[in-house]
């Protein structure tokens, strides 16, 4: 887990027959961020935070009419506000919200006293189930605490966080990564 660089790879053909060898060394400035190794958990703890008093969470649904955004090719044209288009000849969507009160917190003490790697995986396979069932959730760490939210990019954000807990090289102070 942590930051990966390659290094340099060597690359090489032989082709046609194998009679000719030509070959290269590649040095890739690349660097992608390796996430924990999934470690599955017979069930998971139990953090729901809905009596917690926090605001009621609010995610994309077909619920309650929430408003109108500015229309973006590919958004259905069953949500589009026709009335207002002919109005107004701008065309906008209808949003719609869901709204759950059901989040959950990714948590460091809600496992039991195990080394660090092994309860970095546990958490990692936590949050990819959580993401899985689009479940709100957060993340929680000794001296760190991510806010509930859920999707790709807070998925990864948390992955991300995981993946460079306890990391003593500066490196691990950049969450910047670039995900390859």
């Amino acid at each position: 887990r942590g930051y990966f660089n390659p290094g340099r790879i060597l690359l090489e053909s032989h082709y046609p027959l194998g009679f000719i060898r030509c070959w290269s060394w590649l040095d890739l400035d690349l660097k992608c961020v390796v996430y924990p190794k999934p470690v599955a958990m017979s069930t998971l703890p139990n953090t729901d935070v809905a009596g917690d008093g926090d605001d009621l969470s609010q995610s994309l649904g077909v619920d309650d009419f929430y408003g109108f955004k500015d229309y973006q090719p590919g958004d259905s044209l069953r949500q589009v506000d026709w009335r207002g288009f002919a109005k107004s000849q701008s065309l906008h969507t209808k949003v719609y919200r869901a709204t759950s009160d059901e989040s959950f917190w990714v948590d460091w003490y809600a496992l039991e006293a195990l080394d660090t790697e092994l309860r970095l995986s546990m958490l990692c396979d936590w949050v990819l189930q959580l993401a899985a069932g689009h479940h709100v959730y957060g993340l929680r760490l000794p001296n760190l605490e991510i806010a509930a939210d859920q999707g790709d990019s807070h998925k990864h954000k948390v992955l991300t966080t995981l993946a460079l807990y306890g990391l003593a090289s500066s490196d691990s102070n950049n969450a910047e990564a670039e995900y390859v």
